[in-house]
């Protein structure tokens, strides 16, 4: 997940990333935030489990990612 904020002109400032799958919650500019991994589908197919044309998002701590994809 992530945390923003909106700056003037409409820029968003990534301040912190939250793993999607541990919780653990890490700020901008630590090794850790460094090192997260995050997937963006903005249009899933007509097949999807999804269901169609869902976005889907995932952010995922080196740790989680490790564990999950090895």
């Amino acid at each position: 997940m992530k945390f923003e904020r909106k700056q003037p002109g409409g820029h968003k400032k990534l301040l912190s990333l939250q793993c999607d799958r541990c919780g653990n919650k890490f700020k901008a500019g630590s090794s850790e935030f460094e090192e997260f991994i995050s997937i963006e589908r903005n249009d899933t197919g007509e097949g999807s489990i999804f269901g169609h044309a869902s976005s889907l998002q995932l952010d995922l701590c080196q740790y989680c990612l490790r564990d999950t994809l090895g």
